[in-house]
């Protein structure tokens, strides 16, 4: 019941009883009500017990929350924990899926995860950190707790995402491509007839993958199902119905720019969902390498788009004239670009140049690529770079982890070095026992030395600030790692060299890049409250979500 989240009523089917008598004819099998009222509380608060001993123990620990509705309509609100234990491994633990019956405003919501912590003995203080999505409600409610917030690394790239599939000539693709979808879900016809065409083409005998409207990357199979396939769908779909969805080349190719940039997004957003990996650290890094390649992408479409005005310009006037008042220099409009993909097509490229359709082509493709980027990169930019708190953040994490601690700039790792010495001496971190030392002099300026000794580093610091300088500076000193090395491996291996910064380690690095955690008690939730168990009670469910998620420390 809690493993394998079957409902209450198992105990009382037919095959199970049978199967029970024939393995333990002797066994008296208790009833449904002794597990609901008796069986399933008493475990619940023994493995709630347990985690609350050991959640007593460890220094840190980083949250993730969201909220959901079930499919009886109750309101949830889910809460996570994670911390990283003295075997350098990330434990997660659910917290709470618990009913939240009042309004979702930031008030409501703060109390709750106050409460759930003052239930759990949880000191506030223990709390590194804690990721949600953006949603105005939850990023008020964690701003009045002042907490560490991070935003949900997925939820930013979704929302980017849906803003780039909202530009008309991506979303004509997209709509046609979902609608080339339907033509063969709702059709078995349909459906033996685009194998046969498979078959005669020697194609691989491929099934047109489906698509959800709310998860952008279930859409990429059907764009490159529709790209491979293409020979097969102009055999199939021949009436003048099927015709207006079927993708033209120039679709094609724009299809072919948007699967390389959204592809690689896909894999980053799976890495980043994981719960027993360190993703924390990764938001910078990924952060900085979007910057990297879409600019480098603006700049060849910008060069591109330069060349082909200079070879049409001697023969015909420019296809979109330059105008000051224009919305991107030297750029179509959103609207032009529509037009030009929604209008031409195989057949009209007939009474066309051919070398001007193919310039022509090229910058609106890239035009559209630039738009695609922007959309996305902007959000995230929003979210990780404009936040100053949220960017020292993740800047700090990064330098934490042996394979990104190079990716700082010199003023980055100073300020990092900074907010890493001060939070050392805040919480009386020591290495070495200060009174074994004498303390050193504070040298006297004058002059130039004397105004600008206020703002600079000094070589005259503490004998504390010293230890815990020459501790960061060994450690950015250390030869780099590989991009696959597990970060905590490293630091179980060397946090005994470095133990102020080893503390500090396992205080950052358990925090979530995403809320995916939070989200993952949902589909525990989804499949615990079903059709057919719509009239369980919040506090049953609440219960059963709790007991599967935390199956691991179930005892017998």
């Amino acid at each position: 019941m809690c493993t394998d989240m079957q409902p209450y009523n198992s105990v009382e089917r037919k095959g199970f009883k049978h199967l029970l008598s024939v393995l333990c004819p002797n066994f008296e099998l208790p009833s449904r009500k002794y597990f609901s009222d008796h069986k399933i509380p008493q475990m619940y608060e023994i493995v709630r017990n347990c985690l609350k001993e050991k959640l007593k123990q460890v220094s840190y620990i980083s949250l993730t929350t969201d909220c959901w509705t079930s499919i009886n309509g109750y309101p949830f609100i889910g809460l996570t924990a994670h911390t990283i234990n003295n075997d350098w491994i990330i434990e997660s633990f659910c917290l709470a899926c618990t009913a939240l019956n009042v309004d979702h405003n930031n008030v409501n919501i703060k109390n709750k995860i106050k409460q759930i912590l003052i239930d759990w003995e949880i000191d506030e203080s223990k709390i590194a950190g804690i990721t949600t999505d953006c949603g105005s409600n939850i990023l008020k409610a964690v701003e009045s707790l002042s907490f560490n917030h991070i935003p949900c690394f997925g939820h930013v790239l979704n929302t980017g995402v849906t803003n780039a599939f909202a530009l008309p000539p991506v979303k004509l693709c997209s709509e046609n491509a979902v609608k080339v979808r339907s033509v063969f879900h709702y059709s078995p016809k349909m459906k033996r007839s685009l194998l046969n065409a498979q078959i005669n083409l020697n194609l691989p005998p491929l099934v047109v993958p489906s698509s959800c409207e709310t998860r952008w990357w279930s859409l990429l199979p059907c764009l490159n199902f529709i790209k491979t396939q293409h020979e097969v769908l102009r055999t199939i779909l021949t009436t003048p119905k099927h015709q207006k969805i079927l993708p033209t080349f120039n679709h094609l190719q724009l299809i072919e720019r948007l699967l390389c940039i959204l592809n690689p997004l896909k894999q980053l957003g799976e890495a980043m969902a994981s719960e027993k990996n360190v993703t924390i650290s990764s938001l910078w890094p990924i952060y900085q390498q979007l910057k990297l390649q879409f600019h480098k992408q603006t700049n060849e479409s910008h060069s591109q788009n330069v060349s082909i005005n200079e070879a049409t310009e001697n023969n015909s006037a420019p296809l979109f004239p330059e105008s000051q008042e224009s919305i991107s220099h030297n750029q179509p409009t959103v609207e032009e670009t529509s037009d030009f993909f929604s209008q031409i097509n195989d057949e009209s490229t007939e009474d066309c140049e051919e070398e001007i359709l193919s310039q022509t082509l090229i910058q609106a493709l890239n035009h559209v690529e630039q738009l695609v980027s922007d959309a996305i990169f902007n959000k995230l930019s929003k979210r990780f770079n404009e936040n100053i708190r949220t960017k020292q953040l993740i800047q700090l994490t990064s330098f934490l982890d042996p394979r990104y601690k190079s990716c700082l700039t010199s003023y980055e790792f100073y300020m990092v070095k900074q907010r890493l010495v001060a939070e050392m001496e805040l919480n009386g971190i020591k290495s070495v026992d200060p009174s074994s030392s004498p303390p050193l002099k504070k040298k006297s300026y004058s002059g130039i030395a004397s105004f600008l000794s206020t703002s600079l580093p000094s070589n005259s610091a503490s004998n504390c600030e010293n230890i815990f300088e020459a501790e960061i500076e060994k450690f950015n000193q250390m030869p780099k790692v590989d991009l696959d090395t597990d970060p905590l491996n490293w630091w179980k291996i060397f946090n005994s060299e470095f133990p102020n910064l080893s503390r500090l380690a396992k205080k950052y690095l358990c925090i979530q890049g995403t809320s995916v955690p939070s989200e993952r008690l949902f589909s525990y939730g989804g499949n615990v409250i079903t059709n057919k168990r719509s009239l369980l009670s919040e506090a049953h469910a609440e219960q059963l979500i709790f007991l599967s998620k935390n199956s691991n420390f179930l005892v017998n």
